[in-house]
C-alpha cells in the first residue's frame, strides 16, 4: 500500500493516496515513513491541519526522521508560523547539517521573520508618533 501511495501521490492523486497510506499504516502503524508521505499527500489537498498531525506523528515515532522534520517546517513557515517553522528546520538540521533543502528553507524563514520583526517595528514607531501628537494637542 506504501508504493500504491507514493505513486498516486507523485500522480498528484493525493486523496487515493492518503487513503493507500492509511492501508499502509493499519498494517504497520509504528512505520514513521507512512505518516511522513500521508503529510505530504494531506498538505496536497489543503487539510494542513491534518498534515501536521500526520508529520508530527512521524516525528514521534522517529525522532531522527529528518525528512520529516523538514516538511513539517515546510508547512509551518507556508502557514505563516515562521517561529514554529524556524525549530522544525533546526531540527533537521541537528541531525543532518548538510540537508540542502532545510538549509534553504531556513534562510527563507529567518527572512520572513526579518520582515514581521521590521512591520512590527514601523507599527510600534506609528503608533508613538500618533501617541506624541495626540499629546501635542492635548488629546490625551
Amino acid at each position: 500500500y506504501y508504493n500504491l501511495g507514493t505513486a498516486l501521490e507523485k500522480a498528484g492523486e493525493f486523496k487515493p493516496a492518503v487513503k493507500a497510506y492509511r492501508q499502509a499504516i493499519e498494517l504497520e502503524p509504528e512505520e514513521a515513513k507512512y505518516y511522513n508521505n500521508m503529510g505530504g499527500s494531506l498538505a496536497g489537498m489543503n487539510r494542513t491541519d491534518v498534515a501536521e498531525r500526520s508529520y508530527k506523528w512521524a516525528v514521534k515515532l522517529d525522532p531522527r526522521f529528518v525528512d520529516a522534520y523538514y516538511n513539517l517546517g515546510n508547512l509551518l513557515l507556508g502557514l505563516g508560523r515562521i517561529e514554529q517553522a524556524i525549530e522544525r528546520l533546526e531540527a533537521a538540521l541537528r541531525i543532518r547539517p548538510d540537508h540542502a533543502k532545510a538549509l534553504s528553507k531556513l534562510e527563507e524563514a529567518k527572512k520572513a521573520l526579518e520582515k514581521k520583526v521590521e512591520a512590527f517595528k514601523d507599527e510600534v514607531d506609528a503608533a508613538i508618533n500618533k501617541a506624541q501628537k495626540m499629546l501635542d494637542r492635548g488629546e490625551l
